[in-house]
């Protein structure tokens, strides 16, 4: 069961509804996008949380989970009890804990829930409140 905080008023800024399950970042006035390979460099440590439902127009809402229990799009092989971070597309993978803050590239997003394979949908532990460091190196 799902149990998530989500982001009040959020609102997508276009065709969302292939996003599904995966992480987005907050544009102006709420507005959430998708996270894509063009924007990744500046927004590899901004994704806000995961879209949880098909928005498939611009203005709107958006259920964006930033905290709690929720379903995400895998990126990769996942195993239970996994750390988390996210790929240039959105999508959640396994990562690990960086003990050195400066030289993180990313942040650990939440903890898998369950075992996943790349684009299973899967039930994860969510945290963009307080991401920690993670490097991909």
């Amino acid at each position: 069961m799902d149990q998530m905080l989500t982001i009040p008023g959020a609102h997508a800024t276009g065709d969302l509804s292939a996003l599904q399950y995966q992480a987005v970042y907050l544009t102006e006035d709420f507005g959430v996008a998708g996270i894509t390979n063009s924007n990744v460099a500046a927004f590899a440590q901004a994704g806000i949380g995961i879209l949880q439902d098909d928005p498939a127009a611009d203005g709107e809402p958006a259920s964006v989970a930033i905290l709690g229990i929720c379903r995400a799009e895998a990126g990769g092989s996942i195993t239970q009890g996994a750390y988390l971070t996210l790929d240039d597309d959105g999508k959640v993978v396994a990562g690990a804990l960086e003990a050195d803050l400066a030289s993180a590239d990313r942040a650990i997003i939440g903890r898998a829930l369950g075992d996943a394979a790349s684009g299973d949908i899967f039930t994860i532990a969510v945290n963009f409140i307080t991401p920690v460091p993670h490097d991909t190196e």
